[in-house]
Order: C-alpha cells, then structure tokens, then sequence
C-alpha cells in the first residue's frame, strides 16, 4: 500500500508542464505564457518562417518576401519617430545593430502581452490542449525548416564557402563578423560538424518519439550560434535569436522529465500521447500528411543547397578568378610610380566569382566603409562580357566609394592580366596584373603531420 501511495506521488509530482488531458487545470503563468506565445507565433514566428525559408521550400519558383523585416523595422521606426519622438538621423542601411529592428521586436513581444491580458480578461478556461498541441506541431516544423537550410549550408560548402577577399586581409584588417567567416572557411571539418548537429536536431524535431532530444540539440546548437552572432556583430543575430526562442518553447513542455531524468532515484512516466484531432481516422491523416510535408521539407532544403553550391561553382568558372597583385601601371603609355602613399592606385585586385571582386587601393589608409569597418578594401559587382572582353565594376551599397569603372580585360597568359579603360578626353589607363599562387596562403593549404 505504502509503494502505491509513493508511486501516485511520484507520477503526480512528474505531471508534464503543458498536459494534453482536458481535465488537467494549468497554472496562471502557464496559462498567461502561452497566450502570449499564440499572439507572438502569429506576429513574429510565421512571418519569419515564411521570409527565410518561401525560396528554399519552392526551390526558386518563389521569391523570399521580406514580411519580417519589413513589419520589425516599419514598426521600429514608427516608435522612434512618434513613441520616442526622435529625428531619423541615418539613412536606412544594413547594420549588425539596427536599432528599428531591435525595437520592432520589442514592440512586438509587448503588443503580445497586451493580447495575452485581454485574452486572460475574456476567456476562464483553465487549458487549451489541443491548441497547444497544434502550435507546439507548427513550430516544430518551422524550426526544422529554418534549421535545416543553415544546416545543409553548412554540410555542404555554401555558408563559409571559400571566400578569397577574407584571404587576402590581413586578421587586423578584418571586421568581427568577417573574422568569425574567415575563422568558420578555415575548417572544412568544423563546418561539417557544426552542420551535422544542426541537421540532426532539426530530423530529430521530426517524429514525436524523438521531440525531446531533437529539441534540447536544437537549444544547444543555437544558443552557440547566437553566442558567435552576438560576439562576432553578425547581423542575423536576431534571426537567431528568434530561432532560439522558438527551440525553447518547442522545449518547454519536457523540462520536468528532464529534471526527473538527472534523478536517478526517481521515476520518469510515459509521455502522454496528444491526438491533433479526436477521430482516430482524422488524426492518422493529418499525421500522414506531416510524414509528407516533414520529407517535402528535408528534400527541398537540401535541393536548394545544392543549388546554390553549384550555381557558385559556376560563378568562379572565369578566367578572371583569383587573387592578383598589381605589376605595372601605365597612363597614356607613361608608367606610374607604384607608391604606398598614392591612394588612386590599386595594390590588388581579388575576382570571388563571375558576378563579385574586391579592389585593395596602394594605401591602407584610405577612406572606409561605416558598414563594412575595413579600412581600404571595396566590394564591387561586376559584370564580364566574355565576348567584348569587358568588365564593369559597380560598388556595393554604402561602400567608401561611388564611383563605377569600366574596363576591356586581356588575359595574356595563365598569371597575367591586363586591364584597359578610356576615359571621356581620351586618357587611355592600363593595368597589369600577375595572378598570386593561393597555394603559398597556408589557410588554403595546410597539410597535417605527425610528429614522431
């Protein structure tokens, strides 16, 4: 009798924190949390889920709209305008730190916690576990969604992906965030590792028997992601951190199994089932179709990954590829002095791709880029004309420089280049450049010995 009693307790001390019985009352906080998680889901989660993943999940066929920052960002600027009444005082740029965006979501989470209020005021119902059930389904999927497409990218070379500007700057010449990419570049097998435990937790979020384990990898992974996001200034920092809020919620109802599961000494019970709809029939359908949807999702995610990863291999299949170091520099036939402190001239040209290069002017003090941080490098786009032989180069947005340059490119030999532009008065300009052997970097070439 004794042994009966002690087990009752235990399994009444080991009741789940969200329980799918209709009959089990929630606590107040419970109650009020999850309300504002529903209004928050619908708010912040679903436009997120949907800006991140529209373009991956239909392979292309349909942009990635842009519902969260846009709402996020709208929202933000509204609230420093009107709430706090200050001036705009910078033009709309990308920022690791964007006060409007970091303020929408603000914004966000309190609109969330005025619907959880009046939602508390109106309705006395002490549970909701079907609709906890839905939600808890939705985010599940979500989560393995996003998850998944970082996941693959990283399994697959296309996140760190070799990027030869982060070779040709010295480590002092490097942003936080690009130090963090070049770091993540130098390592095939840390990004396949990193990879691996993110697609892992993301199959594991897949299957109802594995949810607790899928989801406690999904918080570790992340809560890493948004330590480096943090750390490093990366501007997704607050993708992720959105992404791990939704692996705790997706956490949230295991928590006591897992403190009865650090317990030896103490019993852990069975997790009740949760049905999604109460006929037996209905319920296996639904079920079936998220069998459906979950591959649609794995399949997709990967394909478009692939995608991408090819589509780059492409872009570097150019003649002009690779790191080149100014030899010689002519105007109108005359040679020019190559000196360091001549902030006209270039001291090297990097060409990532067929579509992106990177122009280092002689001096490394010349102006900078509020975005960028460095303190001479310049992102361009180009575009070659392998027919002309021309390249046009327009500069990124918010580079330290608006000026557009065009060229007729002759590659002589395998290790030269030569690049032509005329200006308007007929002042003829030619470059000449001399491929660098990548091998000498010993990030691109590190062999592995045994010391003996």
């Amino acid at each position: 009798m004794a042994a009966s009693t002690t087990s009752a307790a235990a399994t009444e001390r080991s009741v789940p924190l969200i329980d799918s019985s209709s009959e089990y009352r929630w606590r107040l906080a419970t109650l009020f949390g999850f309300r504002t998680v529903c209004a928050y889901f619908l708010l912040q989660w679903v436009p997120l889920v949907v800006t991140f993943t529209t373009a991956s999940l239909t392979l292309g066929l349909v942009p990635d709209p842009n519902w969260w920052g846009s709402l996020n960002i709208a929202f933000g600027r509204w609230t420093i305008t009107h709430l706090f009444v200050l001036p705009e005082h910078s033009p709309p740029r990308l920022s690791a730190n964007s006060l409007p965006l970091f303020l929408g979501m603000v914004g966000v989470a309190v609109i969330s916690l005025v619907v959880a209020a009046l939602w508390s005021a109106f309705d006395r119902r002490s549970s909701y576990p079907r609709l906890f059930t839905w939600l808890h389904t939705f985010t599940r999927f979500m989560l393995v969604a996003v998850m998944l497409g970082y996941g693959w990218a990283k399994v697959l070379p296309d996140q760190f992906a070799v990027s030869l500007d982060y070779f040709a700057l010295a480590v002092g010449q490097h942003n936080p965030r690009d130090l963090l990419w070049a770091f993540m570049t130098g390592s095939r097998g840390y990004q396949v590792f990193t990879g691996v435990v993110e697609v892992a937790g993301a199959l594991l979020l897949l299957t109802r028997r594995t949810v607790m384990i899928g989801a406690l990898i999904s918080v570790a992974a992340l809560a890493n992601v948004l330590a480096l996001d943090i750390s490093y200034d990366v501007p997704v920092k607050f993708l992720a951190g959105q992404m791990f809020l939704m692996s705790i919620f997706v956490l949230a109802p295991y928590v006591t199994r897992l403190v009865a599961l650090s317990d030896l000494n103490r019993g852990i019970p069975p997790a009740s089932g949760r049905r999604l709809i109460d006929r037996t029939s209905a319920d296996h359908a639904v079920r079936t179709a998220g069998v459906v949807l979950g591959l649609w999702i794995v399949g997709t995610t990967l394909q478009d990954v692939r995608n991408e990863v090819m589509a780059k291999d492409r872009d570097r299949q150019t003649s002009l590829y690779g790191v080149w170091d100014v030899e010689e520099v002519s105007r109108n036939g005359v040679s020019v002095p190559l000196l360091l402190t001549d902030s006209t001239l270039w001291r090297r040209l990097v060409v990532q791709s067929s579509n992106a290069a990177v122009i280092f002017p002689m001096s490394e003090f010349a102006s900078s880029s509020p975005w960028t941080g460095r303190s001479s490098a310049v992102r361009y786009s180009i575009q070659v004309d392998n027919t002309a032989h021309t390249v046009e180069f327009a500069p990124f947005p918010f580079s330290a420089t608006t000026e557009r340059l065009s060229f007729g490119y002759l590659v002589s030999d395998a290790d030269h280049l030569v690049l032509t532009s005329r200006n308007g008065v007929g002042s003829t300009t030619a470059v000449r450049l001399r491929r660098f052997d990548l091998s000498m970097y010993p990030l691109v070439k590190w062999e592995r010995h045994w010391s003996w």
